[in-house]
């Protein structure tokens, strides 16, 4: 078995000055305390690190990676128990040790995200991207800074490849809901297409399709409430695209979150009314088809038909690729997929000017607002 024993390398982040962290394998943790105060990097002692001891003592069910319940589970427990070592033998807290292995937010610990701890190119990369208010990522071995939409962007791509799904209509959907697109005509004269798949002896329809949100909304009001009560609205885009949906004028495009009580996110088209927010989110159905009693045509060259095959093969960092489809999507008339693989490209090629004209965004200081 291989061992590593890596070298604690000291690291600027930002205002506050912190140190990475690295990792122990103890026979018997110290009892818990609270993490250090700053930015939240730790300073552990240079002990042997053995990676593969490391995996298999939280990979229980042999995956290759460490989910969160796998991390609770093992985390200072069992026979050989290991933890994360702050500074003078501290063993951290469960919750700070798992942002710390996590580094891309996606729920599991993988052996790239191990091993880039202690990679000075990913240690520098990450303190000049915090420094700068931005989020550091990486996939593939490229290096990412990300502002909030384009992380919520690359989170949102990178799940959806993770779980070998397809994006359709602004939503990623499983591979298997992707059939032949058709023309349905049910027997009460009713028309729609979609993507048609046998599933269980069912048909199932994919169509794209738009919610819209009624968000009560006065801004004097809200200013005069909790924060955990209030309406908190963030408008990053104006694009055109979208902008007119069941007859009304959408102006921007963001996020509208309340905490509590009764909390929602909406991300989607934003239009301010008196005393309300109108917010559309793109929401995909997947409806049930009664085959037998429906007139069902194929539709092989339809746009959709070819959007998805051109998906199918595109990498998640091919930003190029990602433009040329939403160039063609513009073209077809599908505005969500355009939307969506040029914020695609955003992700990887962040000056992207036919991205950022179609999505109405005008960056400052690497932050996205609406185009005026």
């Amino acid at each position: 078995m291989k061992k590593v024993v890596p070298t604690v390398i000291l690291a600027l982040i930002g205002i506050a000055v912190g140190v990475t962290a690295w990792f122990a394998l103890f026979d018997k943790p110290p009892a818990d305390q609270p993490l250090p105060p700053g930015n939240g990097e730790l300073v552990v002692e240079d002990r042997e690190f053995d990676l593969e001891k490391f995996i298999s003592h939280f990979d229980s069910d042999g995956d290759g990676r460490i989910s969160r319940e796998e991390f609770e589970k093992g985390y200072g427990h069992g026979e050989n128990q290991v933890a994360i070592s702050a500074e003078g033998g501290v063993k951290v807290e469960l919750e700070p040790a798992w942002r710390l292995l996590d580094i891309d937010r996606d729920g599991f610990i993988t052996e790239r995200e191990l091993t880039l701890r202690n990679d000075a190119r990913w240690i520098q990369h990450r303190a000049k991207t915090e420094a700068r208010g931005l989020m550091a990522r990486e996939w593939d071995s490229i290096l990412l800074a990300l502002n909030q939409p384009r992380l919520k962007a690359y989170e949102r791509e990178k799940g959806g490849v993770a779980r070998g799904e397809l994006p359709f209509g602004g939503r990623w959907f499983d591979k298997k809901y992707f059939g032949e697109w058709c023309q349905v005509r049910t027997p009460s004269g009713e028309m729609y297409e979609g993507f048609l798949s046998e599933h269980g002896g069912r048909t199932y329809a994919l169509m794209p399709h738009v919610t819209v949100h009624e968000v009560p909304y006065v801004p004097e009001v809200e200013a005069a409430v909790t924060a955990d009560e209030r309406v908190m609205v963030t408008e990053w885009a104006a694009p055109k695209a979208g902008s007119l949906i069941h007859g009304l004028t959408y102006e921007t495009f963001g996020q509208v979150v309340r905490a509590m009580p009764n909390g929602f996110e909406h991300e989607g088209f934003i239009r301010r009314e008196k005393g309300m927010l109108r917010v559309a989110v793109w929401s995909p159905r997947l409806r049930i088809v009664k085959r037998d009693e429906c007139e069902i045509t194929p539709l092989p060259q339809a746009p959709q038909a070819v959007y998805i095959a051109e998906v199918r093969k595109l990498k998640l960092q091919d930003a190029d690729g990602a433009l040329a489809l939403a160039k063609r999507c513009r073209d077809w008339g599908m505005e969500a997929e355009a939307l969506n693989m040029y914020m695609r490209a955003l992700v990887f090629k962040p000056d992207a000017a036919d991205a950022l004209a179609y999505w109405g965004i005008e960056v400052k200081d690497e932050q996205y607002y609406p185009r005026k």
